[in-house]
């Protein structure tokens, strides 16, 4: 949790500092160079600045340096994955797709390297999302034929979240997604 703040104010500094966001960059992109400790804490930091900038390549990679960490807990990269989802909702159609591959990227990882996290439901939950926007289109290189694979990617995390996290506050709403997906997506009603 301490941590956890910190990290926050110290995204803070570089959002607000205009005069002297260009050195404390800098700084962070020299420590991350480095290694060592606090090197992951700069790497996290520059996730987060790199995303609200725009830089959407440069923010998943510093969240995977961060997540590199033999301590992190692959928060960074639920963190870009969930902060992906939510500004590809307010982007332009044409940009939404750059938004959408960069959540996959970073979710896919977190539950790969992370099966045990205490925030695996929402992980998978918004994984499951991620899925259902490539099914649906969002991102113009996934080829027609393939998008029906993607929901199906889609139903099977929904339903995965309704089951293996069923007191988790996503399991109602994954569940209802599914049938969603099911029914509407794949025209599939007997199944939904």
């Amino acid at each position: 949790r301490n941590f956890r703040y910190v990290r926050d104010r110290m995204i803070q500094v570089p959002r607000d500092d205009e005069r002297n966001r260009d050195t404390l960059v800098g700084y962070m992109k020299s420590r991350v160079q480095q290694g060592g400790a606090g090197s992951f804490v700069a790497a996290d930091v520059l996730a987060a600045h790199y995303i609200e900038s725009g830089l959407l390549e440069s923010s998943l990679e510093m969240a995977l340096l961060a997540d590199a960490d033999k301590g992190a807990d692959g928060a960074t990269l639920l963190s870009i994955g969930e902060d992906a989802i939510a500004r590809a909702d307010v982007r332009p159609r044409v940009e939404r797709g750059r938004y959408y591959d960069l959540a996959l990227r970073s979710l896919e990882a977190y539950t790969e390297r992370h099966p045990r996290s205490p925030s695996m439901d929402k992980a998978r939950y918004l994984l499951a999302g991620v899925y259902t926007a490539y099914g649906s289109g969002v991102n113009t290189l996934v080829l027609p034929a393939d998008r029906a694979g993607y929901l199906e990617r889609a139903v099977a995390e929904y339903a995965r979240v309704s089951k293996q996290y069923a007191a988790s506050e996503y399991s109602e709403e994954a569940y209802l997604q599914r049938g969603d997906v099911l029914l509407h997506k794949l025209k599939r009603p007997r199944e939904a």
